[in-house]
């Protein structure tokens, strides 16, 4: 009886170990590993000569963040041909290859700094959203201020009609999701050219507040062409399931303004 009971021991552990070696299980094992700052256990899900780009890293700082939501775990996909494999999705990109019957993450110089700085890139794409949205508001209080200023002259025209309709129709959502980020954005390119049509010469430009609100505009829209672009390098790097890069709006094209 006892013989048997260590047999079964022995067969559990086997296959328990073998149901834990595909390579997704193995990648997600490692970034856990790295992000409790388990040096020791991370290790050992590298390939033997990965091992040395680990050891190159002299400290092992405990990440603040979910691994499991930071890397985006559920979408994770693996590609497996012959001894060597490829976990991945919009986040990360991990090769692996197969060493003692065993998957092993293959760790280079620069995935190792990705995995690092993976919650800095998400810190900085919040951040650059959340300035950018502070740029979109503003300009919005400022289109809101030249609709009340059109009528209380009694000059307020269809397009300005119009621009006073699109701002009722265009406040930020109360929760944001991909969707809700990128029908906003779709909106303060429709404001843009609203406003444009909207803004209308005074005969009296010299006298009355004309002149000012073309002026605040213009500052306005410098300052948001400068907080999209930073968005989008940020966005682009950090592959967030949220903060997403703006369609039509790669980081390269966009030149960034001084202030």
């Amino acid at each position: 009886m006892k013989k048997f009971l260590l047999l079964f021991v022995i067969a559990s552990t086997f296959f328990a170990c073998k149901e834990t070696s595909s390579p997704k299980e193995t990648a997600q094992a490692f970034i856990k590993a790295f992000y409790s700052a388990d040096r020791t256990s991370a290790a050992g899900y590298l390939s033997n000569d990965s091992k040395a780009v680990l050891d190159k890293a002299e400290t092992l700082d405990q990440q603040p963040g979910s691994p499991e939501e930071s890397f985006q775990f559920a979408t994770l996909t693996e590609t497996v041909s012959g001894e060597t494999a490829t976990v991945k999705n919009e986040a990360i990109t991990i090769p692996l290859v197969k060493e003692n019957e065993g998957w092993k993450v293959v760790l280079t110089e620069g995935l190792l700094t990705e995995i690092r700085t993976r919650e800095e890139a998400l810190s900085d794409a919040k951040k650059s959203w959340d300035n950018l949205l502070k740029e979109y508001e503003a300009r919005a209080g400022v289109a809101r201020d030249y609709i009340k200023y059109r009528k209380s002259l009694g000059t307020l025209s269809p397009k300005a009609a119009t621009l006073g309709s699109l701002l009722d129709s265009s406040a930020a959502p109360k929760d944001w999701n991909k969707a809700s980020l990128l029908a906003y954005v779709q909106n303060q390119e429709k404001l843009t050219a609203a406003i444009d049509g909207a803004l209308e010469p005074s005969q009296t430009a010299n006298t009355d507040l004309t002149m000012n609100y073309f002026l605040r505009f213009s500052n306005a829209g410098d300052r948001i062409k400068a907080a999209e672009a930073a968005y989008q390098a940020t966005a682009e790097k950090a592959h967030s399931p949220l903060y997403v890069p703006l369609p039509g709006k790669a980081a390269n094209s966009l030149q960034v303004k001084a202030d």
